[in-house]
């Protein structure tokens, strides 16, 4: 077996032992239920984050975040998605969308980005959901580690094993 996959393994067993706690984030009915190896933090009245506790000696520590904004100009998911990709890649040294596809959480239609992407000789993986709601952009961003090459991979199974829990009301 694989280092990676018996990380993952060893990962999934220390998520499945440990304490979920849920979350309601503030006037936006959207529930999330997280394990407690993963730690909150409400960063503004549109954006909470979830970031897994990791050793220090760790280069990154993967990261769920969620942003919510009003979609006054009544942006299409193509208009999003476009405007995602040209903001993220000017975010960092290099930049690859891998995939964009269409995908269903929790019976909620999603547009899945998926890219790799590297800043300060470490290379990272990415997803970015991006949903709407009423007058509203949700959009969920997940970053892990990609070292060695094709580990996030299986970081990314984390995420929708997370995201099985998400709520979005309305």
């Amino acid at each position: 077996m694989t280092k990676s996959k018996i990380f993952f393994f060893i990962s999934l067993i220390l998520v499945q032992g440990t304490g979920q706690k849920k979350y309601s984030l503030e006037n936006h009915a959207i529930d999330l239920t997280v394990d407690s190896n993963w730690e909150y933090q409400k960063v503004s009245d549109d954006t909470y984050a979830f970031k897994f506790k990791c050793d220090k000696d760790v280069a990154f520590c993967k990261n769920i975040v969620i942003k919510i904004i009003k979609n006054t100009e009544n942006a299409t998911v193509d208009q999003i998605t476009q405007a995602l990709i040209d903001y993220t890649s000017k975010k960092f040294e290099q930049f690859k969308v891998v995939a964009v596809k269409d995908g269903t959480i929790n019976n909620r239609q999603f547009r899945v980005i998926d890219y790799k992407c590297r800043e300060q000789n470490t290379n990272l993986g990415s997803t970015t959901l991006v949903t709407l709601r009423n007058k509203e952009i949700i959009s969920i961003y997940f970053t892990a580690l990609n070292q060695p090459a094709k580990n996030y991979v299986n970081e990314r199974k984390l995420l929708f094993e997370v995201l099985k829990s998400l709520e979005i009301k309305g």
